[in-house]
This record gives structure tokens, C-alpha cells and sequence, in this order.
């Protein structure tokens, strides 16, 4: 049997996976403003009904794509620490913290 025939559709389960991961990993890091909105989009991205279209005909390739999304988170935190990005946002994205300035001596 031809390797492509046996194997393709477990290296693609996977593969989707890790794209699918990378990506979210990427909004989740760039995007300044989070909201419920957004979280949503990417959970429907995460576990949509392109996912389960995709998987519908070889169900045994199903695991793989959940695998897939945490090699893509793991290599893209990987990716961004050893290009130098700050350790904090890689882990928490952007962080807007406000220090409020207090007088001590009110």
C-alpha cells in the first residue's frame, strides 16, 4: 500500500492540529484587547464543524488533532522565546497593567 494512502490522513489530522494551535496561540498573544467575543471565535475554531466535518469519513485519525494543538502551542512559545520575546507576554499576552500612583502620606 502507498505510504500517502496509509499515513496522509494521520500526518494531516496532526498537522491541522498544529496549525490550528499555532494560530491560536497567535491571536491569544497579539490581540491587545481580549473579549468574550473573541474567546468565543476561537474556541468555534478550535472545536467547530470543520473539525468534525474533516474527520467524518476516518474517525480513528480524530486524536491526533488534539495532539496537533498542543505541538502548535508548544512550538510556538518555543519559536517566540528563542526570537527574545518577554517571557511574561509569551505566557500571558499582552499585559496592560496600570500602576495606580498612592500617597502615603494622607
Amino acid at each position: 500500500m502507498n505510504f500517502l494512502n496509509t499515513y496522509g490522513p494521520y500526518i494531516g489530522s496532526l498537522s491541522y492540529g498544529v496549525v490550528i494551535g499555532w494560530l491560536t496561540m497567535y491571536y491569544l498573544r497579539k490581540v491587545e484587547k481580549k473579549t468574550i467575543a473573541g474567546f468565543g471565535t476561537i474556541i468555534s475554531v478550535i472545536a467547530g464543524g470543520g473539525v468534525l466535518k474533516l474527520f467524518e469519513k476516518l474517525a480513528e485519525t480524530w486524536w491526533l488533532y488534539p495532539i496537533g494543538l498542543i505541538l502548535g502551542i508548544i512550538v510556538y512559545i518555543t519559536v517566540a522565546l528563542l526570537m527574545g520575546a518577554d517571557p511574561e507576554v509569551v505566557a500571558y499576552g499582552k499585559i496592560n497593567i496600570r500602576k495606580k500612583s498612592v500617597d502615603l502620606n494622607s
